[in-house]
């Protein structure tokens, strides 16, 4: 399918400030509101502490587990922001490193990201990151409905693109203060570069689509495979294996390039050559976790932090625990196999239809959530619900407002790939992103916002089967 002509985009050059300006406007609004509250407020700290030991000269580091850090960064920022000063390698405190380890569970990339901030502004880079992760992601709502154009036309762009700047959970999530929150952005950058790869033979595209599929790896590790996933996905609907050999080649090497640096601090900090980050084991033990189980296998990251303590290791983080926990994992797949089936129907339900988190800091949460009543009372989910309805609709309310949005998504991208008919392989290309954030999350453990950054592809197949619809009805007007 060739690129839209010149003339479709210009006519659509308003409506892409005004998605661009809705965008920044949504997201001030929820940015000031929900100030990345809920589930991620933890993370936050530990992104931003990060960020500050490496502007700090102290390197991508973190407190051994079980000792308070000797520098609470933040506060140290802040209080030195406050009289006109910086913290640097020059002015920064003296740590002990026998009561620091090399940082391993995450990437660096969001770390690095808030560290640039600060070396440019001087301040707490809180403010400052969700300020830019905002514009950025408002840019990518414009190139949403570029890519609506691409796949489908006019009416699939204006409802792609006005749809994700309005869309409340993702202006909740890159709002936020985690590395998440830059990869609703980043995922559609990748897209579009590489359905621009598509349309040409220049390679250009595809070093670029390269580089942004390598800052999500360095964001976020489930995003690896990424760039392979839409290679076989265009492969297989679009173009054949042969005509992207070539172009394949070059994507993959400048991902393998681009991600180097960091295998080889990981070998020299750690001992191990990992591109990735050393959770694989937790989060595939927290795959079970995340329901009832016979194992008695918790969610809480600290329960995997004791275990590990418990056999010989300094933490959670420790590549020997992240080995001790995937072997252990394995053994519970071969003796539980259906215990593992079914953690994945689970949340492939979730995938499908999933009660999305946007912002709304809800009081009964905390205690009255399945994950609370699990670890209370081990109950499953259709067990919380049985034993108290009441509690559970006063925790989820906020998110059972979005299941029929959700729903609408999962029935318009079908309903968009029947009346797409011959072209079906076409606009499915538009579903790729979601898919691989489903699927990639099924042996793992899944939240909503792991699910966030895919969904401008339905909302371009709901815009599509809009589409369809509105042209079908003219057709037949002009028959009658």
């Amino acid at each position: 399918m060739s690129p839209p002509p010149a003339a479709a985009v210009s006519s659509l050059r308003r409506h892409l400030a005004a998605i661009a300006l809705l965008a920044l406007l949504v997201r001030a609004v929820i940015g000031v509101w929900a100030t990345g509250r809920g589930e991620m407020e933890g993370l936050s700290y530990a992104y931003e502490a990060s960020g500050y030991a490496l502007a700090a000269g102290y390197g991508f580091i973190r407190p051994v587990y079980g000792q308070p850090a000797e520098v609470d960064l933040p506060r140290l920022v802040a209080e030195q922001a406050a009289l006109g000063r910086r913290v640097g390698p020059g002015t920064a405190p003296p740590i002990t490193p026998t009561r620091w380890r090399p940082a391993s569970l995450h990437p660096p990339g969001y770390a690095a990201f808030l560290c640039a901030l600060y070396e440019l502004t001087g301040q707490p880079v809180g403010p400052w990151a969700r300020t830019l992760q905002a514009l950025l992601d408002a840019g990518a709502c414009v190139l949403v409905a570029r890519i609506g154009l691409r796949l489908g036309g006019r009416l699939a762009a204006l409802f792609a693109g006005y749809g994700s700047a309005v869309f409340p959970p993702l202006a909740y999530l890159v709002t936020s203060h985690v590395a998440d929150s830059l990869t609703p952005p980043f995922v559609v950058l990748a897209f579009w570069l590489v359905l621009r790869g598509l349309d040409s033979h220049r390679l250009g595209w595809w070093i670029g689509a390269g580089a942004a599929l390598a800052s999500l790896w360095m964001l976020r590790p489930d995003y690896a495979a990424l760039g392979p996933f839409l290679l076989l996905g265009a492969a297989v609907l679009r173009t054949g294996v042969r005509p992207l050999l070539l172009r394949a080649a070059v994507l993959l090497l400048t991902v393998a390039l681009a991600v180097l640096p960091w295998a080889l601090r990981n070998r020299r900090a750690i001992g191990e050559f990992t591109p990735g980050a050393t959770s694989s084991g937790l989060v595939l033990m927290q795959s079970i976790g995340m329901f009832s189980n016979p194992l008695h296998i918790p969610l809480e990251d600290d329960w995997y932090n004791r275990e590990a303590v418990r056999a010989g290791f300094e933490s959670a983080e420790d590549p020997r625990a992240e080995r001790m926990f995937r072997t252990r994992f394995l053994a519970v797949a071969r003796t539980h196999p259906l215990l593992v089936a079914r953690s994945w129907l689970l949340r492939l339900g979730l995938g499908l239809v999933p009660p999305y988190h946007w912002g709304y800091d809800n009081p009964w949460y905390k205690r009255n959530s399945y994950y609370a009543f699990l670890a209370r009372e081990g109950r499953s989910p259709m067990g919380t619900l049985l034993h108290h309805p009441t509690e559970v609709l006063r925790a989820y309310w906020d998110r059972i407002l979005f299941l029929p949005v959700s729903l609408l998504l999962l029935v318009g991208s079908i309903a968009g790939l029947v009346l797409a008919r011959a072209r079906w392989r076409d606009v499915a290309v538009a579903l790729l992103p979601y898919a691989y954030v489903v699927l990639v999350h099924l042996p793992l453990y899944m939240t909503m916002r792991m699910l966030v950054p895919g969904v401008f592809g339905q909302l371009i197949m709901l815009g599509y089967w809009y589409e369809r619809l509105v042209l079908r009805r003219s057709v037949r007007m002009l028959e009658i």
